[in-house]
């Protein structure tokens, strides 16, 4: 039957994006509205806002539509399997969509999943979408990040999510890249160096160890904190409460100073003045005369004591020492600085130590990636500020140094983003032609349409009514892989 359009309710669809009406329209202009729309009693609309949206801008009056009855819930759940089973919901819209429905049904994530037939976690994901920043969620509509993406800037609060976005973005991070690059930046900070007391936050959906499954960050983020506002505000709160607590007895000179007189109660000095007992009897007593704490910005908590000798005079032999021992301490910084200046004017071009130094350093920020490798090659560990190893490594053969700096090429290679990336591998020699084969991982980028027009650009014909999975087959059967040995699709090149 037809029904006058405007008579028909449009109440919370879930899709929102209704671009590209235009080859719709004038389908509809032609030939009219060939699918009809699908109406609950109440002509609230179910199926069909596009058909509807381009039949108004087509100048229709009326449109042909299907009536079901359903009550308010049903209507709902109508409304969103039909869109997913249509695949035409991007993973905002699908989030939505699902939390709406559950707030409106009372429903359970798992009814809604079984629903649908989707995995419990596929729902739970794109509800969590849909409390992010509207940054993030067009980022995501506009395929401009994955849903991994997504999960992993979920796992933020909302303001440092837009950041790290844009870092994303920039950089062309993948997922694992992007959740590499969170570990080590201001981003995430570590739960186990914190100041503060942290039994509050091992159930915090901040904390990178916390339903790791669902929001798909593995291992890497495990004991970090993802909330750096909130991270920072418990240590300022640290820090006020211990400066409160120290009122009496605190310094306000730099970290790592000390106030004069005093001695650090974790240095050697006060081991060799006082007894532990001493100590913690100067430290119970808190007199400013005997005994300071510094609290710096970061919570760490410094004491000092100040040695009390009888007939108020140090014994010589402790004042000789001490003296000695400031002595020592100005020759290292001294001879350290030395070394570093002249050492650093010998290097000369050719020379096999500059060499062995480079791929020290080298081998020192690589080292968890190829301590393998390494005693493979020396047969023997790394071992780093080891001068028995120092002296060792310097007399290698200079053939395995070059086969170390090949196995650290290829670790390096993985730290690039996407222009790096591509200069390097070219530079390398990279020749699409010599080095590609044809594989499932690549195949499983295409649809099926585009898997057809792939066929044709190879000269391998792919039959339209195929399924997927027998498309793909048919490119990996061996008389086709070497029909196309050599050949290399446009998009790569």
């Amino acid at each position: 039957m037809d029904l006058e359009i405007g008579k028909i309710k449009v109440i919370g669809n879930p899709r929102t994006d209704f671009s590209g009406l235009d080859e719709l329209v004038l389908s509809i202009k032609e030939q009219g509205v060939i699918v009809p729309l699908v109406v609950n009693d109440k002509n609230e609309l179910i199926a069909g806002e596009r058909r509807l949206r381009a039949s108004k801008i087509a100048g229709l009056t009326k449109v042909p539509v299907r009536i079901i009855e359903l009550d308010k819930e049903a209507t709902e759940e109508a409304k969103i399997i039909e869109n997913i089973q249509r695949k035409e919901l991007n993973a905002v819209e699908e989030g939505v969509a699902f939390k709406k429905y559950l707030v409106e049904t009372s429903h359970t994530e798992e009814h809604l999943a079984k629903k649908l037939g989707k995995p419990v976690d596929y729902v739970k994901r794109r509800i969590l979408i849909v409390n992010l920043s509207q940054t993030v969620k067009d980022a995501i509509i506009q395929n401009k990040i994955k849903i991994g993406h997504a999960l992993l800037l979920a796992k933020m609060n909302n303001v440092e999510a837009r950041k790290f976005l844009k870092v994303i973005i920039t950089d062309k991070h993948s997922v694992e890249r992007a959740k590499t690059a969170l570990q080590y930046s201001s981003f995430s900070q570590t739960l186990a160096d914190a100041c503060f007391d942290t039994k509050d936050c091992k159930g915090c959906q901040f904390n990178g160890s916390v339903q790791s499954e669902l929001f798909e960050t593995g291992k890497v983020l495990n004991g970090k904190c993802m909330n750096q506002k909130c991270f920072y505000n418990k240590v300022s709160g640290f820090v006020k409460s211990k400066r409160k607590e120290y009122a009496n007895v605190l310094w306000e000179g730099e970290y790592y100073q000390t106030p004069k007189g005093f001695v650090d109660t974790d240095s050697w000095r006060a081991e060799q003045i006082l007894t532990k007992a001493e100590i913690r009897a100067i430290r119970k007593e808190r007199n400013p005369k005997s005994y300071l704490v510094s609290v710096d910005e970061r919570g760490r908590v410094r004491e000092f004591i100040k040695p009390i000798f009888k007939n108020n005079e140090p014994p010589k032999q402790e004042l000789t020492a001490t003296k000695e021992q400031r002595l020592k301490s100005r020759i290292h910084a001294y001879k350290y600085d030395e070394m570093k200046k002249i050492g650093s004017g010998l290097a000369k071009n050719g020379m096999k130590q500059v060499k062995v130094l480079c791929l020290y350093q080298l081998l020192k920020n690589y080292r968890a990636s190829i301590e393998k490798q390494f005693k493979n090659i020396f047969g023997y560990c790394f071992s780093p500020y080891s001068d028995k190893f120092m002296k060792i490594f310097y007399g290698e053969d200079e053939a395995k140094l070059d086969q170390m700096y090949v196995e650290i090429s290829k670790v390096a290679m993985y730290d690039l983003d996407f222009s790096e990336t591509e200069k390097s591998s070219k530079a390398f020699g990279l020749d699409w032609e010599k080095h590609f084969s044809m594989n499932e991982e690549f195949l499983k980028l295409y649809t099926k349409e585009q898997l057809v027009n792939l066929g044709d650009e190879l000269g391998v014909k792919i039959e339209p009514t195929l399924k997927l999975v027998e498309m793909k087959n048919c490119f990996m059967e061996q008389k086709n892989l070497e029909a196309i040995k050599g050949k290399v699709p446009k998009v790569l090149i």
